[in-house]
């Protein structure tokens, strides 16, 4: 979930969502990834109203679904403020993002997904708070993986955690089995239609960086071609793929 990469997102899914498609939350993870994208050119913070629409679905109809996608709001909101430099209200709404869904009463192998990624990207907003945040959101991570051993997204969680730890703190290690497990695993593992199906091009881009930094170079470009094979459009692979 890179910011160059959400700059470079085409979805054809409209951006305005009605109050009885957010109950049913058709759309819903495309259309804040598309909102993420337009607020660029607008110079305007177009997610927050979709959050804004969730919290009030929520309050009408509760759905532990419409407390995930306000943390993935907050999380795109997020990037928005950290690229146009307002670092005070991306760090609130990440905060904001990890206290809502913390809230809950009980907590899903997908909301502790979200809740360390939310605290991988305050990281950068706090560093000051790296050292507990980190060891925060690999708990959150081990969590997901056992309440989900079939979720992607909890791998290529441990997998990102394991790439961005430095190597004298034990980092690096298992980048490899945690992204190819990742990968083989099918994007969604839910039979519900509300529930999201993000990160596989990011867990080829992980991958790819690290056997890049690793100067395994013909294993990097396998991979970067299967990522592109599948998603060709994708700006962070194909940067990738410019470099090897």
């Amino acid at each position: 979930m890179k910011t160059l990469r959400m700059l470079a997102i085409l979805v054809l899914l409209p951006f305005g969502l009605s109050a009885q498609e957010l109950t049913r939350l058709d759309g819903i993870q495309a259309s804040i990834e598309q909102a993420l994208v337009e607020s660029f050119p607008a110079q305007e913070n177009k997610v927050a109203p979709i959050i804004e629409k969730l919290a009030k679905a929520h309050e009408e109809n509760p759905n532990p679904w419409n407390v995930y996608w306000q943390g993935y709001g907050h999380y795109y909101e997020a990037l928005y403020f950290m690229k146009t430099e307002q670092k005070e209200a991306g760090e609130k709404s990440l905060r904001a993002g990890i206290d809502l869904l913390e809230d809950q009463e009980k907590l899903s192998s997908e909301d502790h997904v979200m809740i360390g990624t939310l605290m991988g990207l305050l990281m950068g907003l706090s560093p000051g708070e790296i050292m507990t945040l980190s060891a925060k959101s690999g708990k959150h991570y081990q969590k997901a993986v056992k309440l989900g051993p079939e979720n992607m997204r909890a791998y290529l969680a441990l997998g990102k955690s394991d790439f961005y730890t430095p190597e004298e703190y034990g980092g690096g290690k298992k980048v490899e089995e945690y992204l190819l497990k990742a990968l083989s695993l099918k994007d969604t593992y839910l039979d519900d239609p509300n529930g999201p199906s993000w990160g596989r091009p990011e867990a080829y881009m992980h991958l790819v960086q690290f056997y890049q930094r690793e100067d395994r170079i013909d294993e990097a470009k396998l991979y970067c071609k299967k990522g592109l094979a599948l998603f060709p459009d994708d700006y962070m692979l194909n940067q990738l793929d410019s470099q090897l």
